[in-house]
């Protein structure tokens, strides 16, 4: 509907929302009452979608949220058993370095 072709009422309602439109509705002429109820219940339905869309868009976005924490998880799990792995053949070779040594101060083996 072009803009020059709506009524003067709709035009209010458009502008100033479902709260004024509420607030004209009781002294509106009975005619023109239906059409401002169901106005207003369209952009009451167009609100709700519109609000269902976003918390949808919330839902995915807090999901990918969920994935991306922990896929960075996983990883930080798999370094740090890559660092204890590590970690254990430090301590295995300085144990292997006392025994050494160990043996050497015993003479069962000899000095270098």
């Amino acid at each position: 509907m072009d803009e020059t072709e709506k009524p003067s009422w709709l035009k209010d309602c458009e502008r100033n929302g479902i709260s004024w439109a509420r607030g004209i509705l009781p002294n509106a002429s009975p005619g023109i009452q239906p059409l401002i109820r169901r106005w207003i219940d369209e952009r009451e339905s167009e609100e709700e979608a519109n609000l269902r869309a976003d918390q949808r868009k919330l839902a995915l976005d807090a999901i990918d949220a969920a994935r991306a924490a922990a896929s960075v998880s996983r990883d930080a799990a798999i370094a740090a058993r890559d660092a204890a792995k590590w970690t254990m053949v430090a301590a295995l070779a300085a144990g292997a370095g006392v025994l050494v040594t160990v043996a050497q101060g015993l003479g069962w083996l000899p000095k270098m």
